[in-house]
């Protein structure tokens, strides 16, 4: 049974919760008072309000010891925050991407704190300032698109079709739009300069 919890907080402290409740997470698996765990961060703008969403999938009913624990980590960042539980019900192949996914996440920040991977590879980057194309072959760039294709890769998921349908829907989903005919406007809307860039060729 899934739960989660919704943590109202900007962009920036939903990174600074998470990756301070990530060694606690790893220990309420490791005592077995969950059996799975997930996240997602949900904002409109960096330093525009959102919520991090915390699920947990207890073994049996909800767990007051987690909701507990929880509530007292999180009002080290937000005083008056009160865990609420609720439902969090998908289908099984989505809930175990995102679990996937959320563990993926935490490993990746065990390498940076480890100094294996340097932490600049998951930060933002402008692509477009000012009508001119910029960040084009950044660090970060660089890293996120090709960690995207060498995990796909890894798992033997093939480029074609599976990865392109990927970044299609990814990018259906991310500019809002709801068909075909949508997402073409919106590409049309986009500075020239972009697509001046990807004529040439990535």
């Amino acid at each position: 049974m899934w739960i989660e919890y919704i943590i109202p907080s900007n962009f920036r402290l939903q990174k600074q919760i998470i990756s301070q409740l990530r060694e606690w997470i790893k220990d309420l698996d490791e005592r077995g008072l969950i059996g799975g765990f997930a996240f997602n961060h949900y904002y409109s703008g960096q330093e525009e309000k959102g919520d991090l969403r915390i699920r947990f999938d207890y073994p049996e009913e909800e767990t007051i010891t987690v909701r507990n624990e929880l509530q007292d980590k999180i009002r080290q960042s937000i005083p008056e925050y009160v865990a609420k539980g609720q439902s969090w019900d998908s289908k099984e192949e989505v809930l175990k991407a995102y679990e996937s996914g959320s563990m993926c996440a935490f490993l990746l920040w065990e390498r940076v704190g480890k100094e294996r991977l340097q932490k600049v590879y998951f930060g933002d980057y402008p692509i477009i300032q000012n009508q001119r194309l910029i960040g084009v072959n950044s660090v970060p760039l660089n890293f996120q698109m090709h960690f995207i294709h060498g995990m796909l890769n890894s798992l033997g998921i093939p480029k074609q079709p599976n990865e392109e349908w990927l970044h299609l829907f990814a990018l259906l989903e991310s500019t809002g739009c709801h068909s075909p005919e949508e997402l073409c406007k919106w590409i049309k809307s986009q500075p020239l300069q972009f697509f001046k860039f990807f004529r040439r060729g990535v």
